[in-house]
């Protein structure tokens, strides 16, 4: 659906919303909206179960947050229906926005208002509203709370929007684009904000841009494990084949096989020492906590290690070491303009997207994504991949590689 935004789960067993006895919390049924002929949502269909945490995915102008307005009140489609709690939006409105919580990409908070008068002023629109102080303490702001909003950073800002939008007890919340503007540690204690409410039950509905911050993080590890495993490896084992190193090797008891698996099992762990520091740091600087995917981005991290080692190993095994110096840097580069890290799939020509999905750049990057975004797993159609592409390699690598 070109110019739709995209969605992404993370479910868990609930008990229906009120209002949905079938456990759905929001349907969205061929949703259409255009903007002055342009089209701004085409053709959206997708269901929300109750207490999951749904995500709606794409770069800017994708169409996120008119879906996200559309299934608040604020505007009507221009096609499809949409049932939010088991209400019409726009027919039902009143009913429902005293059962869901809004955080807004715009502000729209009186510039002098303070914090602790915002949060009490919103808490008086609500018949069981939450503690306006408990609600300070949970976003970080109880120090700010005599601070005039337009003396509010924008990270302070956002926190704010995101306690307005639960001073309502809601039984869903909408956030747009909810760490847009936080620190690290803010956007670290919002996403344990997000995931204590899904624990408890609440339906949340974020919007974000594809590179967030766990894809980004996802992509810079796929990167290491491309560069390392295929590349690095490689081109110092066609050196070492070069140099007669590995003739040497070939006369003592070593089989090739023994060979191969620990020059994997070396980068294996360089990878896995360099992505522990990161988190050590992550967590002693910022506060941070593993995903919950931690070990499905292990399967992936070992998989990928595979694979692409495999990929390098394999040229150094059969081709003379000036070629595998050319040949892995030339297939790093068109890995990473072709696998989605450079650039999302969707955004590749028509016709590339589908081929370029079950290349083994791919399947990691999107394996890890799955695992590093909070309580999230990796696809496990993408870990298939990943398996397909490791058992190939890793083959081709020790029947076809020569001692000199």
């Amino acid at each position: 659906m070109a110019g739709s935004p995209t969605a992404s789960s993370n479910r868990t067993e609930t008990p229906a919303a009120a209002g949905s006895s079938d456990g759905v919390a929001i349907a969205v049924r061929r949703l259409v909206k255009s903007y002055s002929g342009r089209r701004a949502v085409d053709d959206l269909s997708f269901d929300v179960i109750a207490g999951e945490c749904f995500a709606l995915l794409g770069p800017n102008g994708a169409g996120k947050t008119t879906t996200i307005e559309i299934l608040e009140g604020y505007r009507a489609p221009d096609a499809g229906t949409v049932r939010v709690l088991g209400l019409d939006p726009q027919r039902q409105g009143p009913q429902l926005k005293r059962r869901i919580g809004l955080m807004l990409q715009e502000s729209g908070i009186y510039p002098a208002i303070q914090v602790g008068e915002a949060l009490r002023l919103f808490a008086s629109y609500y018949p069981n509203p939450a503690d306006p102080l408990a609600l300070l303490r949970l976003v970080g702001l109880e120090d700010a709370a005599r601070t005039r909003y337009r003396q509010l950073s924008g990270g302070q800002k956002q926190r704010l929007s995101l306690a307005l939008a639960l001073v309502g007890r809601p039984e869903l919340v909408f956030l747009d684009e909810p760490t847009t503007g936080m620190d690290p540690q803010a956007r670290l204690a919002t996403w344990e904000i997000v995931r204590s409410l899904k624990q408890t039950g609440v339906t949340v509905v974020l919007t974000t841009h594809f590179m967030d911050e766990a894809e980004r993080l996802a992509d810079r590890v796929a990167l290491a494990v491309m560069s390392t495993g295929m590349v690095s490896l490689g081109i110092a084992t066609a050196y070492e084949r070069y140099y007669r190193v590995l003739k040497r090797l070939g006369g003592t008891p070593l089989s090739r096989g023994q060979l191969l698996t620990a020059k994997m099992i070396s980068v294996l762990v360089i990878e896995v020492v360099q992505i522990a520091l990161l988190g050590a740091i992550g967590t002693l600087a910022y506060g941070g906590r593993p995903a919950g995917g931690a070990w499905s981005a292990l399967a992936a991290l070992v998989l990928g290690n595979v694979a692409f080692c495999g990929l390098g190993l394999l040229m150094a095994g059969t081709l003379r070491a000036e070629a595998t110096l050319a040949g892995a840097n030339g297939l790093y580069l068109v890995l990473l303009l072709f696998g989605g890290i450079v650039l999302p799939l969707e955004q590749l020509p028509t016709g590339l997207a589908g081929p370029a999905s079950v290349l083994p750049a791919a399947a990691l990057s999107n394996s890890l994504r799955g695992a590093f975004a909070t309580g999230s797993q990796a696809p496990l159609e993408s870990l298939a991949v990943l398996a397909a592409w490791a058992a190939v390699t890793a083959m081709a690598a020790g029947r076809t590689f020569q001692w000199e």
